[in-house]
């Protein structure tokens, strides 16, 4: 199925496979007449003539609270794309990944789970997710509250959503800071007290060339009273590896040894497990106030490394370390609904977000590459018993704590002058670490005994804003909406880092500089938005927008040789991201087909970027260098082809570049006007089908999902690129009938609420680069999982 929901299938009396190939290439007037008249090239068709006694097969409307308030998304002035619960449901859609494969206007620059980056619109400052960079330009929202982090944004399991809504452009307005070319928001079901609601679905899957996927999800839905419900869901997930960390030896020049990787060498090796849950609790007040309490809980550890040694071939690598990924979260929110008075409704939302991430990772080529074996104990002591293996790793523990409130109020007119005020506060802190071990290391050098370098950090980030939109009825057809956001940000970076046990410059090595430093910025502004709106006729809306997104200034770490040098900036200013867009929607055929698009220009002024100076500092740094200008066109469209045939066709378009010439601080251009954005396609394409038939009585279907990613640069320079990929996915199922049979042709009376699908996941076993970087002369990129081919089960009660 597709973003929309199909009205249920009436029953047939032909043999359901006959009526699909019937259906998908005999001609249809209909069908033909439909695409014909918007010149989209797809031959879809259907052997029965609609009639008026026959299902409905209109496009279900759908309604998002993107703009705050809930709205048909037809009716909406702005680009969002809404992936419905149905959709989320038929696609199995459970991680972000899988949310990003159905957008062509995500770009996912991927490093396994809970370690990702993802781009809307190509706003890509070749980042690299350092903790230390600078915040990420797409929010990330569950519910009310942001849970963006830098360094890889949390993976929650997608169970029991209502919906997920991508916000495309800048949000600056309404959603603040690090939602500067749009927000991705998951939208969690509600605890509902008109009756109790049950089910679980159980799944397998196995991996080509790999192990097995297992899960386990449930759900429960408890009326407490006719006004209060509690709402539990859970998962126990087992993702099998792919990847084998193959044997290899590494020799080392000062100490002459040659070590190998025995000891860690497996196959598969990459596997995750993932468990948690959520708890809500809802109370629907006699005064009409809402009162929301949510719980969630997440805990992921992943074994390996989801990087491949391109050296080694396809999905192998050579680790001579344990890699290990911990990941967990929670997130606390009380949510409070209600009216002021008749026209005046308002909304409080208080949210808590903790994070803490532990990892481990080898750095072994590090050592080799350049030649750190020489400060071993056997060749700098010229200790002869001393270990001759020179191998590193390193540990790393991050502690994420985000704290938001906000309070907005608003009219509850639909129509007519219409406003929204909001205050919003947040405090967000990142306490990180990274301990680099190298066991072999002289204990002549070190204040600690095997440890190389370490970093002790604090970051905070807090931010203050004033909002609102106002909406004025300019005619009968015709609105002119006007937008602010005032705000404040203030961050302050706590840093301490040095080689060896020494957080100051080492007492005998002139190169190694250390620090114990704190740094502050503070930097306030404006955030405006124009909207204009204009509705043709009741199937068609125009509309042009001004808005503005942007990220937060900092400060960077300096050390004593950074400093002196002049060259590094001690800190970075706010950049923000300017978009002129027009826009359309329209739902054509008496409903059967829904058409919308965009074109957008986004110039991004100062864009911060991070980078690395290793002759003056060991750690990354932010630098404001220059603009860039992002074009584009987005196209959606969805055709109910008839009551059992569904299609849709989503296109991004995008041409991102340099305006001016880039240098880098030393003076050297690194990267000249005209260069594309690093890791943006310039084309992304998603295509849906999707056949419902019936099989002994039963609802059953056949979907298929391709996509399209055209080719990238993997960096600024422009030099090396992402060649283009396809992934497809296909899945048929059955489902229980819609009319409720207690015939024998439904097997057995418990399965009369079951539905059981076979999919099979990147059909043609493609693997494409997903994220790419050279590790000290070791390429290593990340690429996608096999083709996997699986059983679902799932039972409503």
């Amino acid at each position: 199925m597709n973003n929309f929901v199909l009205k249920p299938l009436f029953e047939k009396k032909a043999d359901p496979l006959t009526l699909l190939l019937r259906d998908i290439f005999k001609d249809n007037k209909y069908a033909m007449s439909y695409l014909g008249a918007l010149s989209i090239g797809l031959g879809f068709s259907h052997t029965n003539t609609l009639n008026a006694e026959e299902a409905d097969s209109s496009v279900e409307e759908i309604i998002v609270t993107a703009s705050k308030r809930a709205t048909n998304i037809q009716d909406l002035p702005m680009a969002v794309q809404a992936i419905s619960a149905e959709e989320l449901e038929a696609k199995n859609i459970t991680d972000f990944d899988d949310i990003a494969a159905l957008s062509p206007s995500i770009t996912l620059d991927s490093s396994g789970t809970g370690n990702s980056y993802f781009y809307i619109r190509g706003v890509s400052d070749g980042g690299f997710g350092n903790r230390a960079g600078a915040q990420a330009s797409t929010a990330y929202y569950i519910d009310e509250q942001p849970v963006s982090t830098i360094g890889g944004n949390p993976d929650p399991h997608i169970y029991d959503i209502n919906r997920v809504e991508i916000l495309k452009g800048p949000q600056g307005t309404l959603y603040g800071s690090s939602s500067q070319s749009g927000t991705v928001r998951i939208i969690t079901n509600k605890p509902d007290p008109s009756g109790f609601e049950a089910g679980f679905d159980i799944e397998r899957g196995d991996i080509h060339d790999g192990s097995t996927d297992e899960s386990l999800e449930t759900f429960v839905n408890i009326p407490l009273g006719t006004n209060t419900a509690l709402r539990i869901s859970a998962y126990d997930i087992s993702n099998g590896g792919w990847i084998d960390n193959v044997p290899s030896t590494v020799s080392f020049y000062y100490t002459g040894a040659t070590i190998d990787n025995s000891s860690y060498v497996e196959d598969d090796y990459n596997w995750i497990d993932k468990s948690g849950h959520r708890i809500r609790l809802g109370h629907d007040m006699d005064s009409g106030t809402t009162i929301d309490l949510s719980f969630l809980s997440h805990e992921s550890f992943s074994n390996g490394s989801w990087e491949t040694d391109v050296v080694e071939g396809a999905r192998k690598n050579s680790r001579f370390a344990d890699e290990t990924f911990d990941d967990e979260f929670t997130q606390t929110s009380l949510t409070i609904n209600g009216n002021l008075s008749d026209d005046i409704e308002f909304t409080f939302n208080t949210s808590i977000f903790d994070r803490e991430i532990d990892y481990t990772y080898d750095y072994t080529n590090y050592v080799y590459t350049n030649y750190y074996d020489s400060y071993s104990a056997y060749a700098y002591d010229y200790d002869y018993y001393a270990s001759t293996d020179a191998r590193m790793f390193y540990v790393e523990n991050d502690q994420y704590d985000r704290q938001s409130t906000e309070f907005r109020m608003q009219s509850t007119n639909d129509s007519g002058f219409r406003w929204i005020l909001g205050v919003f506060i947040e405090d967000q802190e990142l306490a990180y670490s990274t301990t680099y071990n190298m066991p072999a290391i002289s204990n002549i050098l070190t204040s600690v005994p095997g440890r190389w370098w370490k970093q002790d950090n604090v970051r905070e980030d807090s931010q203050k804003a004033i909002f609102g939109e106002a909406t004025w009825p300019l005619s009968d057809k015709t609105d002119l909406t006007v937008g602010m956001r005032a705000y404040k940000n203030e961050a302050d970076f706590d840093a301490k880092d040095g080689y060896m046990g020494y957080y100051q410059d080492h007492p005998i090595l002139s190169w190694a500089a250390g620090r114990t430093e704190k740094y502050s910025k503070d930097f306030s502004d404006v955030s405006p938005k124009i909207n204009i709106a204009h509705k043709l006729n009741d199937d068609v809306l125009l509309y042009a927008t001004y808005s503005e997104g942007f990220r937060p200034s900092g400060t960077n770490r300096l050390n004593r040789q950074a400093r002196e040098s002049g060259i590094v900036p001690a800190t970075y200013d706010s950049d923000t991201l300017t978009n002129f867009e027009a826009g359309f929607k329209s739902t054509l055929a008496d409903g059967k087909i829904v058409l919308n698009g965009n074109l957008h220009t986004m110039n991004w002024d100062d864009f911060q970027s991070t980078s690395y100076i290793y002759d003056l500092l060991t750690v990354a740094f932010v630098q404001n260098v220059g603009q860039a200008t992002i074009s584009g066109l987005e196209l959606e469209s969805y055709f109910n082809i008839s009551d059992s045939f569904s299609a849709s066709l989503m296109l991004a378009l995008t041409d991102p570049e340099f305006k001016e010439d880039i240098y880098d601080l030393q003076g050297q251009l690194s990267t000249p006007k005209g260069n594309q954005l690093a890791y943006v396609p310039t084309e992304q394409f998603v295509m849906s089908m999707n056949k419902d038939f019936v099989i002994r009585n039963r609802d059953a279907y056949i979907s298929y999902d391709h996509s399209y990613t055209g080719e990238s640069y993997q960096s600024s320079a422009n030099t090396d690129t992402n060649a283009s990929y396809s992934l497809a996915n296909l899945r048929f199922g059955v489902n229980p009938s819609s009319k409720g049979s207690s015939d024998a042709d439904d097997i057995v009376g418990f399965l009369q609420n079951a539905s059981l699908e076979v999919y099979l996941e990147n059909v043609h076993d493609s693997d494409p680069t997903l994220g790419i970087y050279d590790d000290f002369g070791d390429v290593r990129r990340t690429g996608s999982k096999p083709r996997t081919i699986g059983l679902r089960l799932r039972y409503r009660f």
